[in-house]
This record gives C-alpha cells, structure tokens and sequence, in this order.
C-alpha cells in the first residue's frame, strides 16, 4: 500500500434512532475520494472502537467497500484476527 496523499478519519455517522447510517457514509465516502482523499481510515480514532458492536463493525465496512471498492483499514481491523475472518 502506498500510504501517501490525504487519508482522514472518517466520522461514523447515525441516523435519527441511532443507528449506523450506511447510506450518508457511502456518500460521504464518495464525496471524500471524489475530492481528493486517496484512502479513508474508520473504526478506531473517534471512539467507535468501544462503542460498536462486532456486527456494525463488519457492516460499515462492507458498505464502504461496496462504495469505494477500497479501502485504508485503520488497525483495530488489521489486528482483530477474529473481526477480520468475519469480514
């Protein structure tokens, strides 16, 4: 992986009840790489790490890679071994 170019923290967006918003981030996701961004990094650096169930985990990033087809993982997914065979 070339890790070079603007790779920012992606904020984990929810909707009115609460839940993951899938939708706004696979626009937003879009919006970011569409601008400029060469990779988005999610799941760790804002809190979501110990907030989100195994199951939302694997969901937004499988929507973000039905969204982008790529994607910078931050580590919490490199080093989870058991999030990752799930994936």
């Amino acid at each position: 992986m070339n890790w070079s170019g603007v790779m920012p923290a992606m904020t984990t967006a929810f909707d009115a009840k609460d839940r993951v918003d899938g939708e706004f981030m696979s626009r937003h996701a879009t919006w970011m790489v569409d601008n400029g961004c060469t990779a988005l990094i999610m799941l760790g650096s804002l809190g979501e790490a110990a907030t989100l169930s195994a199951e939302e985990k694997v969901g937004i990033l499988k929507n973000m890679v039905s969204a982008e087809g790529f994607v910078a993982f931050e580590h919490a997914l490199q080093q989870s071994r058991s999030l990752w065979d799930r994936f």
